[in-house]
């Protein structure tokens, strides 16, 4: 009977209980390891809580989603980021978007300040692509055909996973 109540209480979650974002804040995130950690950590809490799980039960993370259908939050971002780039890389290039995604600060002059570096979202959409072993050239040449694109940005959230600070 508790297995049934749970498939209940399941199918219930997966329809109104999700924990939406707006998708224009997902795709413009950039996330370095740590904050992509602390937003998968916020995201297992919520879960928790939505499904009622205890600390002393001692469910795992991964257990968790599994049992919910959930992926983490962090790969949610990194679709939703390579699935914008895929956007703007089909504008035309005279297009204001498109022009922010070419500026390069150093050709206008402009220098970064002293320390380490923040992380761009370039820089955070390189990394995301790299994981499904794509450059940013073979991702300009192939955002064109959409088809081949979305099967791409649904393997970057199968492959995506938080790792260490660089």
């Amino acid at each position: 009977m508790t297995a049934v109540m749970e498939q209940v209480n399941l199918s219930c979650f997966q329809l109104r209980s999700k924990v939406t974002a707006n998708p224009s804040v997902y795709q413009t995130w950039a996330l370095n390891n740590t904050l992509a950690a602390r937003l998968d950590g916020f995201d297992s809490r919520a879960l928790r809580r939505i499904t009622g799980t205890r600390w002393h039960e001692h469910v795992r993370n991964s257990e968790l989603r599994e049992l919910t259908g959930q992926p983490p939050a962090s790969s949610l971002a990194a679709m939703r980021r390579v699935r914008w780039y895929g956007h703007v890389l089909r504008l035309p290039p005279e297009h204001p978007t498109r022009a922010l995604l070419d500026f390069n600060p150093k050709q206008a002059g402009w220098r970064r300040p002293r320390g380490k570096p923040r992380t761009r979202w370039m820089d955070v959409v390189s990394r995301d692509l790299r994981t499904i072993n794509i450059t940013p050239h073979q991702a300009q040449l192939a955002a064109t055909n959409r088809g081949w694109w979305r099967s791409l940005v649904n393997s970057v959230g199968s492959t995506h996973h938080v790792q260490e600070d660089e």
